[in-house]
């Protein structure tokens, strides 16, 4: 079968064929002062219109203001539509009813095959316990295993799990985030938008930078 991350028929096994892949890679647990945050790891068919909106509030409290500044006030509705798709991975630490953190991924395929990240987020008192840190290893060890794993006969539509890399879109006046990535050695897609320099020399940023990190 083609791939298409359009096509709910292959991209739903695929999805979970990714998430038992997940579940291998991604700490079981997290602690944030002293606090035992559990790991929630399931595909895009196992997850609820209410996880997704719980997953939105997290956002919500994380980067309300900026996908505010982006997207307008009504910026939820295309983000719960957005985690709707097909396909998705999600995985999140949580104690009771609180998530402290989550990341969203899925294949995509533009210039190349890439486990894309649509989301990561580590809410404001678990930021410095190097929770964003460790995601995103777990997230870039995912897509090095899926790519492992390419055509394993127990594992559904594994032709479609070869990746050559990870790729993400920030913000394009989140210097902190562009910053961030850059260390963990993400660089420009050829397809990103770019910088514009005036005559008088101010610098335009983009609306939004599309990153890549080969594997």
């Amino acid at each position: 079968m083609h791939f298409d991350e359009y096509n709910a028929a292959l991209m739903d096994p695929l999805g979970e064929s990714l998430a038992s892949l997940a579940k291998q890679v991604f700490p079981a647990s997290l602690t944030c002062r002293n606090a035992v945050y559990s790991r929630h790891c399931f595909p895009s068919t196992a997850v609820t219109n209410n996880h997704l909106e719980k997953l939105a509030h997290v956002i919500a409290a994380c980067m309300g203001n900026m996908y505010i500044a982006h997207k307008g006030a009504n910026w939820q509705e295309e983000k719960l539509a957005e985690l709707s798709e097909a396909g998705l991975v999600f995985v999140w630490y949580s104690l009771g009813e609180e998530i402290a953190a989550f990341v969203a991924f899925k294949p995509v395929q533009e210039d190349r095959k890439d486990l894309y990240l649509y989301e990561i987020q580590v809410i404001e008192k678990c930021q410095s316990m190097q929770w964003g840190r460790q995601l995103m290893a777990s997230f870039h060890a995912v897509a090095k295993l899926a790519d492992e794993k390419k055509n394993d006969p127990h594992l559904a539509q594994s032709e479609h799990l070869a990746m050559e890399g990870t790729s993400l879109t920030v913000f394009g006046d989140n210097h902190r985030a562009f910053e961030w990535y850059t260390r963990l050695g993400y660089v420009l897609a050829p397809g990103s938008p770019q910088c514009r320099r005036l005559r008088s020399g101010a610098v335009i940023r983009p609306d939004y930078f599309l990153l890549t990190r080969s594997l």
